[in-house]
């Protein structure tokens, strides 16, 4: 058996594997008799018994891993499994979270000085000693009790960075304290149209291990939004949520949305064409796993929260059935958007000219009005823009040699490229020209601030007469990519995160009140159920951006890498190298 591939098996499936050992150096003989320690759960609920779920292939490989005795799944046990010379004991977790070693305790623990320990072995190849199993397992939310227990923060963080991390362990812990459960988020996104979907997919992944929230479902739309499905799956499984289900979205948008070709170039977007759906993840229709996820919630007595960071083209449809309407405003306990509206005097929300909005302006018109006795929240293109998150951030992310990271280096940097050349010619998206595009996209007007004199299209030059950026050709492959072919990248150096915004709101007012980064007191005269987080200049107030900027980037920063920091740490594969 090779373990190693085994545990890459078990890990595609949605299993946590963690290993653990008395004998640290047993681990560097070779072959030889000894043992060692497995303890496996279940991402999204410790019921490890699989005959209807998997394909009788799968099943005969997994035969020393799922439960025999137990179909059910509900009662722990320890099997002995040989794996060459050695000996291998594996706890399958049942319903309760606690890991029960009294039955083993004699070979997994070694007893010094009147005290038991033992070595677990970490995602940076390093065995650490500890007391028990669960000072070192990443047990599963919600099994047993639906109680978060055993997180940790990721290694390489700063100081800084770790007080981050504290207050979220510190809010998962008082929610643990007073019996609450995570809020279930589900998710309406344009995957691998700009690269702030796929950053808010980490933000949100890494407050769900945390026990912030609950990932129940994610809804691609934009045209193909089949394939735009097909890569959020494929995100997803990279991320260690298998079991979060994916829906394939409408097209989204009334005008033909023009494909770049970087949206797709990604180290992890597999073959559409050969692509094999798993229907417990994956399914055709986003509205049925709306309906699914939404009737769920209602069924189980509990609230979720709608994250909507695309088109509305899909919630508008849902909610035009009266009956789906009723279904969403029993299910849903607030809605967080990226966007932009305004507040009548009636306190409904009005959609405003935002991006988001004006890809299906009707299905907005629509759907804002709904939203009447559901509390809201928008964050616009001005808290946007003031979250200047530096683009340094998008090389660590690369460094990690982590899917999701090289993606979202590659991505910023073409997606920049691409946005400069459409910016240049005669047909700007949402209004971003080139004078907007280098003042408020990259620092070329910092270094070389803007004169008089225009160019020929009317964008000012600099005054020390440093040539405007080339915007270059067509953009070259993914692969044959060369960033110094194209005069703009050096000057990309600010990340927007557009939707990552949006999307750690998702973790609840407290928290974000302990993480400091809105501007409470510009929003005191906000009262109504609906916030605007980035207000535009009206008559004569200045536009206000509501947040700390400086803040609130570091935060965003901070999450992105602890959030990918974490999944190649706790990868099974790199934890057998």
């Amino acid at each position: 058996m090779n373990l190693k591939e085994e545990f890459t098996f078990l890990h595609n499936l949605g299993l946590n594997v963690t290993l653990f050992g008395k004998d640290l150096k047993k681990c560097h003989r070779g072959p030889g008799k000894s043992n060692f320690f497995i303890v496996v759960t279940r991402s999204d609920g410790d019921k490890l018994h699989y005959r209807d779920t998997i394909p009788e292939e799968d099943l005969s490989r997994l035969k020393n891993w799922i439960r025999c005795g137990d179909p059910t799944g509900l009662t722990a046990e320890w099997r002995e499994v040989s794996v060459g010379y050695s000996k291998w004991k594996v706890y399958l977790a049942g319903e309760n979270q606690e890991i029960d070693c009294s039955m083993v305790e004699g070979e997994m623990f070694a007893n010094e000085g009147g005290t038991t320990h033992t070595y677990a072995r970490t995602g940076d190849a390093k065995w650490i000693k500890i007391t028990h199993p669960e000072d070192e397992i990443r047990l599963s939310e919600h099994s047993g009790n639906n109680e978060a227990k055993g997180f940790s923060i990721p290694n390489g963080l700063t100081t800084a960075e770790h007080d981050v991390y504290n207050i979220l362990l510190d809010a998962a812990q008082a929610s643990k304290a007073n019996c609450e459960k995570a809020p279930g988020v589900v998710v309406i996104t344009d995957l691998a149209k700009d690269y702030d979907d796929l950053a808010a997919m980490v933000v949100l992944k890494e407050l769900d291990r945390l026990g912030v929230v609950h990932l129940e479902a994610f809804i691609a739309n934009l045209e193909p939004s089949r394939k735009r499905a097909i890569y959020g799956r494929a995100a997803l499984d990279s991320l260690d949520l298998q079991h979060v289900p994916i829906g394939v979205g409408t097209e989204a948008c009334i005008k033909k949305h023009k494909e770049y070709s970087y949206e797709f170039e990604s180290p992890f977007m597999p073959n559409v064409e050969t692509f094999q759906a798993n229907k417990d993840n994956f399914f055709e229709n986003g509205s049925e796993l709306l309906d699914l996820v939404f009737n769920q919630a209602i069924k189980e007595n509990r609230k979720v929260v709608l994250l909507l960071i695309s088109s509305l083209t899909d919630i508008a449809e849902y909610t035009d059935d009266d009956d789906h309407l009723e279904t969403f405003q029993n299910a849903v306990t607030r809605v967080y958007m990226q966007g932009g509206y305004s507040i009548s005097t009636e306190g409904i929300p009005i959609p405003g000219d935002a991006a988001n909005n004006n890809f299906d302006m009707e299905a907005a018109k629509r759907f804002h009005p709904r939203l009447k006795s559901i509390p809201s929240d928008v964050y616009t293109k001005v808290a946007a823009y003031a979250t200047n998150i530096p683009a340094s951030i998008f090389n660590y992310l690369g460094d990690t040699k982590h899917d999701i990271g090289i993606d979202l280096q590659s991505r910023y940097q073409r997606q920049g490229a691409q946005y400069y050349q459409t910016a240049c010619g005669p047909h700007p998206i949402n209004g971003i020209t080139q004078e907007r595009f280098l003042h408020n996209l990259s620092s070329f007007y910092e270094k070389h601030p803007p004169g008089t004199q225009l160019s020929e299209k009317g964008t000012p030059l600099p005054k020390d007469r440093t040539p405007l950026p080339n915007p270059g050709e067509d953009l070259d492959s993914n692969k044959n990519f060369d960033p110094d072919k194209y005069e703009i990248i050096p000057y990309l150096t600010k990340g927007l995160m557009y939707d990552a915004l949006a999307g750690l709101a998702t973790s609840g007012d407290n928290l974000v009140s302990a993480l400091r980064v809105l501007d409470t007191k510009s929003m005191a005269k906000q009262t109504s159920i609906h916030k605007v987080i980035g207000t535009s200049k009206q008559d004569d107030l200045p536009a206000n951006s509501n947040i700390h900027p400086e803040r609130m980037a570091f935060v965003i920063s901070t999450i992105l890498k602890g959030g990918l920091y974490d999944s190649v740490q706790n990868s099974p594969g790199l934890q057998l190298e």
